[in-house]
């Protein structure tokens, strides 16, 4: 009972503490590459540099969008990405853009026992045709590709999501929004699935998301490569929240995933 007790003292005061704290987050180095990208964009440097605040993470996170002036990525309680990484420390968000580069910020608390809780986010432009060409063409038929007649009902509109060219951010990196959240729930009602986010959804955008993550390494690689004229980048490394795999690794998980729906 005391036990009990405690922990329910401990929640209210966490809760108090959340609710009083304010994030701030502030950029730290700007590489040839994020300058291009703001010239491009006509992104004001001065405004970039701004101390940015606010009392929720996604509310601050809708802010650093707006500043670099990513589309499509709201509302981010809607998001695979932000649903993946919401407990994590430091986080790492892929948007679309016309320019391959990255932006960090350094993130504090104003209550000190928070701090811990979020240390820094990264976010990382995608180039279009890298989304788009191999992504969109070499990948995501990979993850969604079924041999199993009961998976194979439901595969094939997943990955119309997904690639759906009309929303290319939102499908491939999981930035739902409310039509397309309908639709990936309605495909499971039709077979009687009522809850397929942790065991289908989060599995099957987790592995499009390492997609996205080893274009965009391999991309940087090769601007990296000493025998081309490239630019090299700045900011602080940031471990990604993604494990990568391989694709020998990735078939095998979806094979697995399938024997299983089979037997059901």
């Amino acid at each position: 009972m005391r036990d009990t007790q405690l922990s329910i003292e401990d929640d209210m005061l966490r809760r108090q503490r959340q609710w009083s704290n304010t994030w701030i987050a502030q950029l730290e180095g700007l590489g040839n590459d994020e300058e291009q990208f703001c010239r491009n964009s006509h992104i004001s440097l001065k405004k970039l540099h701004r101390t940015v605040m606010d009392r929720g993470a996604p509310e601050l996170l809708t802010k650093l969008f707006g500043l670099l002036q990513v589309k499509d990525v709201t509302p981010l309680r809607l998001s695979h990405q932000y649903a993946a990484q919401e407990h994590l420390p430091d986080k790492v968000f892929y948007v679309l853009g016309g320019w391959r580069c990255r932006f960090f910020f350094r993130v504090a608390a104003t209550i000190f026992a928070l701090q811990e809780d979020w240390l820094s986010v990264e976010i990382r432009i995608c180039p279009a045709s890298m989304m788009l060409t191999h992504v969109s063409q070499v990948h995501a038929p990979l993850i969604f590709t079924s041999t199993c007649p009961t998976t194979a009902a439901w595969l094939p509109r997943l990955l119309a999501i997904a690639v759906d060219a009309t929303k290319p951010s939102r499908g491939l990196l999981g930035y739902f929004n409310c039509d397309q959240l309908n639709s990936i729930e309605g495909i499971f009602e039709d077979i009687g699935e009522p809850d397929p986010w942790p065991s289908t959804i989060d599995f099957l955008w987790s592995y499009l998301l390492t997609a996205v993550d080893e274009e965009w390494m391999s991309f940087r690689n090769k601007l990296s490569d000493p025998t081309q004229l490239a630019l090299q980048d700045s900011a602080p490394a940031v471990t990604p929240p993604l494990i990568l795999t391989t694709h020998s690794a990735l078939a095998e998980e979806l094979h697995q995933m399938e024997s299983c729906a089979c037997l059901d």
